[in-house]
């Protein structure tokens, strides 16, 4: 959602509408980011994946991050197997 504010932004004439969903707008994100800890423990992820290694990382132990990911996003939800599976490989 932040990148596509930030398109927004820089090329208002190539949006008719913008749609994000759960995360605020430009400036209220970033002063959430500074000083509310939950959106922090939320939001790890972004910069998580501004690191060189984060690809790899990922990949590792059978997309095992992937795996976290959909349980702290959708808890008490189960993938099915060939959902997961199609998600790995799309990495891969």
């Amino acid at each position: 959602a932040a990148a596509a504010h930030a398109a927004a932004a820089m090329a208002p004439e190539q949006f008719s509408k913008l749609i994000t969903i759960a995360v605020p707008y430009g400036p209220a994100f970033t002063e959430s980011l500074v000083t509310n800890p939950e959106q922090q423990r939320r939001s790890w992820y972004m910069y998580f994946f501004q690191l060189p290694f984060s690809d790899q990382a990922v990949a590792l132990d059978d997309f095992r991050f992937i795996e976290r990911l959909w349980r702290d996003w959708s808890p008490g939800w189960d993938i099915p197997a060939d959902e997961l599976a199609a998600v790995k490989a799309t990495l891969a």
